[in-house]
């Protein structure tokens, strides 16, 4: 090597010298790695520490990330194909992310994982299991596999218990973090932990319905989505929701992202959204490729599904 070569050639002292530099910025280097991996174990800390908090305030249907006024609907898309009333539950996975936590759950009588076909036989089935949130695991994936959000807004449609503000606040340097949400009940949880922690100077929820707040995401360089109406609304409304979530979509500045848990074209089939009409909604962003080849097994499973699209 060049270097190796020219340290060769250099007098005793200078040798020296030259260690001497190279034991300082390996010492300095040392230490930021340290300090760096300190506040990344302080991250992680603070985000088990408000899934504690979450689990430790709902209580009854709540303890599995439901509130007592929240509807739901049970669409028949690709993503509840199997699902109904009756062998459904919700288990919201940024509260209980691996299966050691769900038996947790099934230990103390709040839940289970198999349900009876015909009262008091054996005929059983394994009850599924659906989530209204998106695991830690695809929080953090997001915000890994966007751009640098120094100066940039986020926007959280159905912002529900928080956590993609919470680990946006977290793992990017986004200046705004936006959450709106219908529900009183989750808005209400999500601002008091916000003030507990005091991220008000960078988060904000909004209590209402995404209709009346098309220039929150004209604004927004983010938009994150996840099984956002298919589960909530019914099937007659959809068509006029996304209708008007494409219309504010066009709005956004060239180079905006689209985050979406299942893809558009998923959600827009269950819509009932004509080829045609999808084509025409569709050509103002252009879906990113995404590379997992690098991600565990556990975590490529997790955002299997998930899409990013780039505003034109």
């Amino acid at each position: 090597m060049r270097i190796m070569e020219e340290v060769r050639g250099m007098d005793l002292k200078d040798r020296f010298n030259f260690v001497d530099f190279l034991e300082e910025r390996l010492e300095q280097e040392k230490k930021m790695i340290a300090k760096q991996k300190k506040m990344q174990k302080e991250k992680y800390r603070l985000l088990d520490e408000i899934r504690q908090n979450l689990v430790e305030k709902l209580t009854g249907d709540g303890a599995c990330g439901l509130v007592e006024n929240e509807s739901h609907c049970h669409p028949k898309s690709n993503l509840f194909a199997s699902c109904d009333p009756v062998n459904t539950r919700h288990v919201d996975s940024f509260l209980y992310p691996d299966d050691d936590a769900v038996d947790e759950l099934c230990a103390t009588g709040k839940l289970s994982r198999n349900y009876c076909k015909n009262c008091l036989s054996t005929d059983i089935e394994p009850i599924n299991f659906i989530s209204h949130s998106m695991s830690e695991e695809q929080t953090r994936w997001i915000f890994n596999s966007l751009p640098d959000l120094t100066g940039k807004r986020v926007l959280d449609i159905g912002s529900r218990l928080g956590v993609v503000l919470y680990t946006g606040y977290l793992f990017s340097n986004a200046s705004r973090l936006v959450g709106i949400e219908l529900n009183e009940s989750f808005v209400k949880i999500q601002n008091e932990l916000v003030s507990k922690y005091k991220w008000n100077d960078r988060i904000q929820i909004i209590c209402g319905d995404i209709m009346n707040h098309a220039d929150t995401i004209a604004q927004s360089d983010v938009v994150v989505m996840n099984n956002v109406f298919d589960a909530f609304v019914p099937q007659e409304q959809l068509f006029k929701i996304w209708e008007f979530i494409f219309a504010s979509f066009q709005k956004m500045k060239k180079g905006s992202y689209i985050v979406t848990y299942p893809s558009l074209d998923e959600s827009l089939e269950h819509a009932q959204v004509p080829n045609d009409t999808k084509r025409t909604w569709t050509s103002h962003i252009t879906p990113l490729p995404l590379d997992l080849q690098h991600l565990t097994p556990h975590i490529a499973e997790e955002v299997e599904g998930m899409a990013i699209y780039l505003k034109n």
